[in-house]
């Protein structure tokens, strides 16, 4: 049994199935999945079944239910999630995109609470910076676009 944080903690079952348990020892989270992992947010938990993923509370509460995605830890109530056409966006604590699964791939810069985002039509592509929110800061051509450390440098 893992610590209690957020209201609950990761467990296995018997039969090797992982859960997370309430703090009466109930079961908030049926044991069902291969693997759970406990995101840098304390309340909030990854888990794994199969080829599926999904993110929930430790209370139980779904925040993307089970699917063909992958995705990263949740940081800062933001999970970056790639659906099964391997189009990348971003989710917040409550399951909702914050920036719409349509982009190659998306990255946190380092630090900061901006996202840049690839964008590729058919031969070009071109960075699209967001903030946490998902507002569109910038979008540019990828060759003026570069980050350096936790720089942002555009070529002019």
């Amino acid at each position: 049994i893992g610590p209690f944080q957020g209201g609950g903690a990761i467990a296995q079952n018997q039969q090797g199935l992982f859960g997370v348990l309430n703090q009466h020892g109930g079961w908030a989270i049926e044991p069902e999945f291969d693997r759970i992992i406990a995101c840098p947010d304390a309340q909030v938990v990854q888990l794994f079944k199969g080829n599926l993923q999904g993110y929930a509370e430790r209370t139980g509460q779904w925040i993307l239910k089970m699917d063909r995605v992958k995705g990263k830890s949740m940081s800062e109530q933001r999970a970056i999630v790639s659906k099964a056409n391997h189009t990348v966006g971003l989710i917040n604590e409550k399951g909702d995109w914050v920036i719409h699964p349509q982009y190659a791939g998306i990255h946190q810069i380092e630090g900061y609470p901006y996202y840049k985002a690839l964008e590729k039509k058919g031969k070009k592509s071109g960075w699209v910076l967001f903030d946490r929110n998902g507002q569109q800061l910038s979008s540019m051509p990828a060759r003026d676009f570069l980050f350096e450390g936790n720089a942002i440098l555009v070529k002019s």
